[in-house]
């Protein structure tokens, strides 16, 4: 039992029992719980029908599977397996990291037992996919923080341009990836050109993937949902006295204090609700509403007259208006950080009271019927009570996580001790965490669904933490601490 709890080294035998175990337990413990999404979402059909707005790799999966015969809901038992043979990737990675296989089994459990992630698995939605390559990614960026190899750089970088080809907010973890050179870059095992080669023609690679087949689908027409982006912005940031410039500066100028006077109710409603912990909710929900709801005749009909694109104009507006309300964007964009970790914040039954009153003293809430009566009336749930506090709890101590990478950017040497090593893991994950937070608060409105593609990294980070904090105390109380890595054979080099 205290083996199992430690990192001694297993045989090879042992190792693939392990992981097999694991990623069976993982599969079942998915298929056990009761679906969170039903089979088929809003979004859904974009990639069902290979619409245009949707880039391409995940359509493509849906069609290679259909076109053999697999009907929706066996998709999703096919996307259930490809995650369970990625996982075991993942968790070798960790034990060559010096996790011990308790924790390893802690990690799988965390995972599958969550719900609103292990969902995805069971409704079509990119996320599935996702999941799979990141795992793989993960792994992969894992030994790179460890040894510094190119190699291990290379398929990295392979993962991540393959996880923008199927989510285009994977970009934001572009960054992270040049982070991560940096940190070994004193360790390194190969010359910078060929760490430039390894890092840029990889991710390259797996983005332009994406684009070859989207222009085999499409031709060489091109559409994404930057304009439903834009005018969701707008919405929410328009006010009466903004100046417009350029060719279209009239028509702009007319359709925003239309937007104004059209969302006004809505930003009446906003200030005066009761609730901090529903508010970066509700926020979401009413530029969801100006995404996709607002002025579309107004912006059609004013378009046609100029002569331009729709969604042009709509791009158009919610540029100029950015640019009228930094301060306001910036605002808007921390509403929707916090936003992104408020998991069950409308049924949180404080704010779920303060806002049942507060609709309920208003005549006529704006947009309502635009709503389901779940998100004006929302129920208290007692599941609530343990999940929002828990993830932002989360959300604060891989901030402080995060804040901590920032040392080991100064002194990248700190991270070459088994604590060092394992600290500055966790501060990097916690980091991809934020980073990506940030950046799609930034171009994008905030909802678990983008929360739940950074869990994994989420628990890493955790995990990581505690072996950094548990690492000296077994130092210290005379108990050997090996370096990271020792459940495997040495490698090659």
């Amino acid at each position: 039992m205290n083996d199992f709890f430690s990192n001694v080294a297993l045989t090879p035998r042992q190792r693939a029992l392990f992981l097999g175990f694991c990623a069976l337990s993982s599969a079942l413990i998915t298929f056990a719980l009761p679906s969170y999404f039903p089979l088929s979402e809003p979004d859904s059909g974009g990639y069902i029908n290979f619409d245009p707005t949707r880039t391409a790799l995940y359509p493509l999966f849906l069609q290679v599977l259909r076109s053999l015969g697999f009907g929706l809901q066996q998709v999703t038992v096919i996307q259930l397996l490809l995650f369970s043979l990625a996982l075991p990737v993942l968790l070798a990675a960790l034990l060559r990291a010096g996790m011990s296989r308790g924790l390893v089994v802690l990690f799988v459990v965390l995972m599958a037992a969550n719900t609103y992630f292990s969902s995805f698995y069971a409704t079509i939605l990119t996320e599935s996919l996702y999941f799979t390559v990141l795992v793989v990614g993960l792994a992969f960026w894992i030994d790179y923080l460890r040894a510094g190899r190119a190699g291990h750089l290379a398929w990295a970088g392979l993962c991540v341009g393959l996880s923008i080809g199927i989510r285009p907010a994977a970009l934001v973890l572009v960054p992270m990836v040049v982070v991560s050179v940096w940190l070994k870059w004193h360790q390194r095992q190969a010359s910078a050109v060929l760490l430039a080669v390894a890092l840029i023609v990889p991710l390259a690679a797996g983005a332009l993937s994406e684009r070859l087949v989207y222009r085999l689908a499409h031709g060489g027409a091109s559409a994404s949902v930057t304009h439903y982006v834009m005018m969701g912005k707008a919405s929410m940031l328009v006010r009466e006295d903004m100046v417009f410039t350029g060719p279209h500066a009239a028509a702009l100028t007319a359709l925003a204090r239309q937007l104004y006077r059209t969302f006004r109710p809505a930003h009446e409603f906003l200030d005066g609700l009761p609730s901090v912990v529903a508010w970066p909710v509700l926020t979401a929900f009413y530029e969801a509403v100006g995404q996709f709801q607002t002025l579309n005749d107004e912006v059609a009909a004013t378009a046609a007259q100029l002569g331009i694109p729709a969604a042009d104009l709509k791009i158009e507006l919610g540029r100029q208006i950015i640019i009228n309300d930094i301060p306001g964007y910036l605002r808007l964009t921390l509403i929707h950080t916090i936003g992104q970790w408020s998991v069950k914040a409308l049924t949180f039954p404080p704010a779920a009271r303060a806002v049942n009153r507060y609709v309920d003293s208003l005549a006529n809430p704006p947009f309502a019927r635009l709503f389901n009566e779940v998100v004006l009336h929302p129920p208290a749930s007692a599941s609530a009570i343990v999940v929002y506090p828990a993830f932002m709890l989360a959300g604060l101590i891989s901030l402080l996580l995060s804040v901590v990478l920032l040392v080991f950017l100064v002194q990248p040497r700190l991270g070459d001790t088994p604590p060092g090593q394992y600290l500055m893991l966790a501060a990097f994950f916690a980091a991809t965490c934020h980073v990506s937070m940030i950046g799609i608060s930034m171009i994008n409105l905030s909802t678990p669904r983008f929360l739940m593609a950074i869990y994994p990294q989420l628990l890493l980070s955790g995990l990581f933490l505690a072996m950094a904090l548990v690492s000296p105390a077994r130092r210290f109380w005379g108990r050997p601490e090996p370096l990271p890595g020792v459940v495997d054979r040495p490698e090659p080099a």
